[in-house]
């Protein structure tokens, strides 16, 4: 996913970290069409299918709680800030939802402009290595956790 929206917080937006961050996403998701396709016209033929779209639901489930709440608002009001489609969305229209009785959600919108493409296609046609594999890693002699001692108050042990 190359998320904007779908990632603000409300907790996020309110530190200028989290509104630097949201500013950078923003710009970055605005160049993702045009980079994408100057790595297919070099990759030529070694150019995967790599599922590029655009759209994603956001869903607000019954196990929400405030915080969850407020995020979903804060990502409608970043959404306004930056001139990003943030649309409400009847739960009925989204293709292939079908939740169990217990597990439906509350309300949903959909973000017409965020994208997403499927990396692995990518790093399997390029021989890189897969996302889900850790390299190797040294193996160390484990060492006892050892703590130090309390410091001394200047009064006698007796």
């Amino acid at each position: 996913m190359l998320g904007v929206l779908g990632e603000v917080t409300s907790a996020g937006v309110r530190t200028r970290h989290g509104e630097l961050r949201l500013g950078m996403a923003v710009e970055a998701a605005a160049r993702w069409p045009a980079w994408r396709e100057g790595l297919r016209e070099r990759a030529g033929k070694a150019a995967p299918a790599d599922g590029f779209g655009a759209g994603t639901y956001i869903l607000l489930n019954g196990a929400s709680g405030p915080i969850d709440d407020a995020s979903f608002e804060a990502m409608r009001a970043a959404g306004a800030r930056y001139g990003l489609p943030v649309e409400d969305s009847a739960l009925s229209d989204i293709p292939a939802y079908r939740p169990l009785d217990n597990d439906r959600a509350l309300r949903a919108v959909f973000l017409p402009q965020e994208r997403f493409l499927d990396a692995r296609r990518w790093l399997q046609r390029t021989g890189s290595r897969s996302p889900n594999r850790r390299p190797p890693t040294p193996s160390r002699k484990r060492r006892p956790i050892t703590r130090p001692s309390p410091p001394s108050l200047g009064c006698a042990r007796r």
